[in-house]
């Protein structure tokens, strides 16, 4: 029984085979104009391949470095975790306040986390959890008036007490 290739992440981009030139560069090396045909042909097909690979990772823009740089990455963090980006915990500071490990500590996680995957869903990066915790701040009036360092300091008291219970990562 033939074991069966494995498929990478982004699934088959032309039946699992390679690139191949129209004209051998053996067999036609007298008719240069040949050669040059066939490899336009090639790179285009490589091109288009590689236009795939974006879009499955949801990088957008054709021209300039950026785009490429980012599906460069993408690739490459697949490969490498020391390549990704997490956010800091701050360091402990004692005891967490019973207001955080109660109801409204657990409904704080909650909100971030259902943020994070509201961006991952939708293919957009995730922002770093400050940026959540900003945002949250602007729509909630009940954290208006903590300042974003306490809100950042209670988010991860938090999510030390509720984090292990829900299975937070």
């Amino acid at each position: 029984m033939a074991r069966k290739k494995k498929l990478p992440p982004w699934g088959d981009l032309g039946d699992g085979r390679p690139i191949e030139r129209l004209f051998s560069k053996e067999l036609c090396s007298a008719e240069r104009r040949f050669d040059e045909l066939a490899e336009k042909d090639a790179r285009s097909e490589q091109f288009k391949r590689m236009c795939r690979l974006k879009e499955h990772y949801g990088i957008q823009g054709e021209s300039g470095w950026r785009p490429w740089y980012e599906l460069a990455l993408a690739l490459a963090s697949e490969r490498d975790p020391a390549l990704t980006i997490v956010d800091k915990r701050p360091p402990p500071t004692g005891k967490t306040a019973a207001r955080w490990r109660g109801p409204e500590g657990l409904q704080l996680c909650t909100q971030i986390e259902l943020m994070k995957r509201e961006y991952e869903e939708a293919g957009k990066p995730v922002p770093t959890i400050l940026a959540l915790l900003a945002q949250h701040q602007q729509e909630y009036l009940r954290y208006s008036e903590m300042k974003l360092e306490d809100l950042d300091k209670a988010y991860y008291a938090a999510r030390a007490h509720w984090g292990p219970k829900l299975g937070y990562k």
